[in-house]
């Protein structure tokens, strides 16, 4: 283990405090995990897609009042938006399906927060109390990951509902690993990750979004999203075009949509409908998985702090190691992004976790061109541990596109050191026989959006210029060595997988040319591979007298 987690659990439950101390190792794999139920191990083995024989779900010939359906008494609950008029956020079949709720599983939702606005968590609470089957709803388990103290705000809360489960930590965890020790305590079978600033738009969200993972337990589904308004009533927008959800990531590793399957004209595809839909990548809240699926699959990287790479890494995991990833249109959210009170918890004080983590310092953490802050040191750090275990070789091309070299350099290159935590990932790896990203780019990304992944293009013409022996980087030009390197604009042309030695190197006899009367080194000595000793000239040494004046060299990296 990497020494003891710093961080005391405050249950508020039952009216008292509860603490709980424990180590690191409680958040690892727990052992009731290891051995799946019966429903589970039935589905393992490469089943996929399997048919229920006994569906939980029929289609009915009306619509019900799905929109506006309550399943307790409202009067409690002061920030339950009732008539808020959305039905036509729904494709109009939601309506129409009617739902066994006795054969559908049970779930805890977790929902981690971190100084939100006043009121965001009361209406995110009260929507689901209202709009969840009691009987299937165990608990919403909140960890609130902002200091050691409940708010009066939360303390109402579990005043409401009994239902309602409190947990502090005492230092900053971020959502990772808060959302761990969530799934921790959580008792239901289905575990429900959720933003602290989002409205259950209907009274058969959950329903809905389960049914994926009763037909294949082996199944994240992820909600639709619809935009909130930040301020004054937290109105909403238009609704969010069902043709703009295809789930996927940019060449900087950031999640972002696709409006359409297989984008060249001739084929091009959008969404109609209300049936769920598979999708390569989700965003990093508004899921559902099973407890014993999420175990299975090693939870969270522990290592994993703060904010950045949560979603991608769980996206990357579910596809290559056995299950799938759903996106299911007939549920809906409302969620505000905190465009203007982000600053509440994006400006923190990262001193102490700055230096456990190893991005402080004066170093120049140069990344898209410049120096960044600690906020994206960590995000960034976060996603080199992601690209390590899951992108392959493929996180060369990623690295490119950030850090400016297939190679890490400076102080990112000790983020891509094997920890206990990555290990402990590489078993879980190891264990379920993960596929690789090949696999992930032919199977998932041309399956389900007609394009490859967004590093293909450069892979593809590495191999193109491999194949004609061009392997060597100028640059912005390919030569099959660095002394072929077009020379012509001198050290201009002379980058990438090369140096500019205008004195030759130290280590090979240096061809010499006379012009002007003085021994000049030709181009194919001065354009070398960063791996050679530039040699380097006494002050005020003519060019001439270089062969009899060794001197020291020095390396270039």
């Amino acid at each position: 283990m990497l020494g003891m987690l710093a961080s005391a659990i405050l249950a508020f439950q039952m009216g008292s405090f509860l603490s709980v101390w424990s180590q690191l190792g409680s958040f690892c794999l727990p052992a009731e995990a290891a051995a799946p139920n019966d429903d589970t191990a039935k589905f393992l083995g490469g089943q996929r897609n399997s048919i229920v024989k006994d569906p939980v779900y029929w289609i009915a010939d009306t619509q019900d009042d799905y929109n506006e359906r309550v399943y307790v008494d409202p009067t409690p609950l002061t920030y339950l938006r009732q008539n808020l008029s959305i039905k036509h956020y729904f494709p109009p079949v939601c309506g129409l399906y009617r739902f066994d709720t006795t054969k559908l599983p049970t779930v805890s939702v977790i929902m981690t927060m971190r100084n939100e606005m006043p009121g965001m968590v009361s209406l995110t609470v009260h929507a689901i109390l209202a709009r969840t089957p009691p009987f299937l709803l165990i608990e919403i388990i909140i960890v609130d990951d902002s200091d050691s103290k409940i708010s009066p705000e939360l303390k109402r809360l579990k005043e409401v509902s009994d239902k309602v489960i409190i947990l502090v930590t005492t230092q900053r965890e971020g959502c990772a690993r808060s959302r761990l020790i969530g799934a921790r305590e959580a008792r239901g079978t289905v575990l429900m990750f959720i933003d602290s600033h989002v409205e259950m738009l209907s009274s058969t969200w959950y329903q809905h979004l389960v049914l994926p993972i009763v037909e294949n337990p082996h199944t994240i589904t992820s909600q639709q999203l619809q935009f909130m308004g930040e301020f004054a009533n937290h109105t909403y927008d238009d609704p969010v075009s069902r043709g703009s959800h295809f789930g996927t990531t940019t060449n900087q590793f950031y999640f972002g949509y696709e409006s359409y399957r297989f984008p060249k004209e001739k084929y091009q595809e959008g969404l109609s409908g209300s049936e769920p839909y598979e999708m390569p990548f989700g965003p990093g809240a508004l899921f559902a998985i099973r407890k014993d699926e999420f175990w299975r699959l090693g939870g969270y990287d522990q290592g994993l702090y703060v904010w950045g790479g949560e979603n991608m890494e769980l996206s990357l995991k579910i596809w290559l190691c056995g299950g799938r990833l759903v996106q299911v249109p007939c549920s809906a959210t409302g969620h505000m992004y905190r465009i203007h009170y982000q600053h509440k918890w994006t400006n923190d004080n990262f001193t102490e976790l700055s230096a456990k983590l190893r991005i402080d310092g004066e170093g120049k953490y140069l990344a898209f061109g410049r120096k960044v802050g600690e906020m994206h040191r960590i995000w960034l750090r976060n996603n080199i541990r992601v690209a390590k275990l899951w992108l392959g070789d493929w996180r060369h091309y990623y690295y490119k596109e950030v850090f400016g070299s297939k190679e890490l350099t400076g102080e990112w290159v000790k983020f891509e050191e094997e920890d206990e935590y990555m290990l402990e990932q590489m078993r879980f790896k190891e264990q379920n026989q993960c596929r690789d990203f090949d696999w992930f780019d032919k199977h998932v990304f041309m399956r389900l959006l007609g394009i490859h992944n967004p590093w293909y293009s450069k892979r593809k013409e590495d191999e193109e210029r491999s194949l004609n022996g061009l392997d060597t980087s100028c640059g912005n030009h390919f030569a099959k060595t660095c002394g072929q390197c077009p020379q012509g604009n001198g050290e201009t042309w002379c980058n990438g997988d090369c140096t500019w030695c205008k004195l030759g190197t130290e280590d090979e006899e240096v061809e010499r040319v006379v012009a002007n009367g003085y021994n000049v080194l030709s181009e194919d000595s001065m354009c070398v591979s960063k791996e050679k000793y530039c040699r380097a000239a006494p002050p005020g040494a003519r060019r001439g007298n270089l062969a009899a004046q060794p001197i020291g060299q020095f390396r270039i990296r």
